[in-house]
């Protein structure tokens, strides 16, 4: 019984090494998500910058920077599209992780009730095998008293 308790010890710990990896892994998918999410927000502001500098070249009539601007602004579109769906893939990730982070959660959980319950039946037994030795030095106390009268 005191091997089973330990062995459920062993698998804690490896399901708490296997959690420990895993959030390890998130955090590193939490910064990537953030750097994403920051380059992102400095490449749509860079369009929204040029598109405002443009309506001002609009204005005075620069056909040159217009054009210049133009491509400067086209350029940066397939680099926000990029940088979109990296954004994404690294959010879904997130999801996954978030989701075997739960799972391993409810794992150990099920596996710490069930040693919670070793322990319990462990401890019925040493209560339940000292009450019976008490019960036999009792006999045989009375045992010896009868012989003895």
């Amino acid at each position: 019984m005191l091997a089973s308790i330990k062995t459920f010890n062993k698998l804690i710990d490896a399901k708490e090494r296997e959690k420990q990896t895993i959030l390890e892994y998130y955090n590193e998918l939490k910064e990537r998500f953030d750097e994403a999410g920051n380059k992102l927000h400095l490449l749509m502001n860079k369009e929204e910058q040029a598109k405002e500098h443009m309506k001002k070249l609009i204005e005075k009539g620069h056909v040159s920077e217009i054009q210049k601007q133009t491509q400067f602004i086209q350029n940066l579109i397939p680099q926000i599209k990029q940088q979109e769906n990296l954004y994404q893939q690294i959010k879904d990730q997130l999801h996954i992780e978030e989701l075997k982070i739960i799972n391993k959660n409810v794992e150990m959980k099920k596996f710490e009730k069930v040693k919670g319950k070793k322990i319990e039946l462990f401890n019925q037994r040493i209560k339940e095998k000292e009450s019976k030795e008490m019960d036999e030095i009792s006999i045989n106390q009375f045992m010896q008293g009868q012989v003895m009268a």
